[in-house]
């Protein structure tokens, strides 16, 4: 039954966080909540269930946790984050048309280290009984997230560091580039850094752009993000010849500070490449018969001077 119910969430959490609709016409908004709490700190809140369906629902709640590695454990013990969410309610009738307000306690536990939990509550929508209305089917099961991010110290001025911002090579002839970098957080504050990198061509057009750390992962005191992308599928055989600019912006979404680093690198393609290598080598070879002609030329010159002298003495 628990692997049932285990395929059933995976299956909904693909739902969007802002309002989550099921089928059978049940809201709840938000459906999501990020919050910053210390070790001891109790939080209460709450969000809203509609019902707009035109018979009367039952919601039966239960209680898990998104793992670190991003699985769904339904299975609650004394070291679970869901332990520390609390609610009186164990299932919830909603009538027609009408709207509930959900009620929630949180309390972290003293002496928990810097980390990011990820509780949840799941709504299981069932038939109440007093209508034959109400639908069945995995839209009717309803996630409510929570992302919090425990910090022993609530303070939030991580200043983060762009360590290295490196090119594979500052001449490129061809196609074949990597840019590899490091992000670092030597403060004593947990960031979330939000990581944009994007390179743009002389004519200021963006060739190529990638995000880091999209779902936004916590990182502590000295903890680094370290990144090689291959941007070799950006340089196209259209692409203009000249300096092309690196741009690394940083941003930590907990303070809203940020820092960019640039760098460039000359872009030469492969076919312009072979014409200046020809023709420098063709100069080279001219210069070179040039330069034997005028020897020989001075040195006839020179015999020519020389038997003139001859004959007049």
């Amino acid at each position: 039954m628990k692997k049932f119910f285990l395929i059933l969430f995976i299956l909904t959490s693909y739902l969007p966080f802002s309002k989550v609709h099921a089928e059978g016409g049940i809201e709840v908004t938000p459906s999501f909540s990020e919050l910053k709490l210390k070790p001891g700190e109790s939080y209460a809140g709450s969000f809203l269930i509609k019902n707009n369906n035109e018979y009367n629902v039952l919601l039966d709640v239960s209680k898990g946790e998104i793992t670190p590695d991003g699985k769904i454990n339904l299975e609650t013990n004394n070291n679970s984050s869901s332990n520390w969410i609390t609610t009186v309610h164990a299932n919830i009738r909603i009538n027609s048309l009408n709207e509930f307000t959900f009620t929630y306690s949180i309390k972290i536990p003293d002496g928990i280290t810097d980390q990011t939990i990820q509780p949840i509550f799941i709504l299981k929508l069932v038939n109440d009984g007093t209508e034959s209305g109400a639908t069945t089917g995995i839209s009717q099961l309803i996630p409510f997230q929570f992302r919090i991010l425990v910090n022993q110290t609530g303070e939030y001025n991580a200043d983060l560091d762009i360590v290295k911002l490196q090119a594979s090579k500052s001449i490129l002839i061809g196609s074949d580039q990597t840019i590899a970098f490091e992000v670092k957080n030597p403060s004593t504050s947990p960031a979330k850094p939000l990581i944009r990198l994007q390179v743009v061509s002389p004519d200021n057009q963006i060739i190529y752009q990638s995000v880091e750390n999209e779902n936004l992962s916590v990182l502590l005191t000295d903890q680094s993000i370290l990144k090689e992308n291959n941007i070799s599928n950006a340089i196209t055989t259209d692409l203009k010849p000249g300096r092309y600019n690196i741009e690394l912006l940083v941003t930590d979404t907990l303070t809203s500070k940020s820092t960019i680093q640039k760098l460039s690198f000359y872009y030469i393609p492969l076919q312009i490449f072979i014409i200046i290598v020809i023709l420098t080598i063709a100069f080279v070879i001219l210069a070179t018969l040039l330069l034997r002609f005028r020897k020989r030329k001075s040195f006839e010159k020179v015999t020519k001077k020389r038997n003139h002298i001859f004959m007049h003495k």
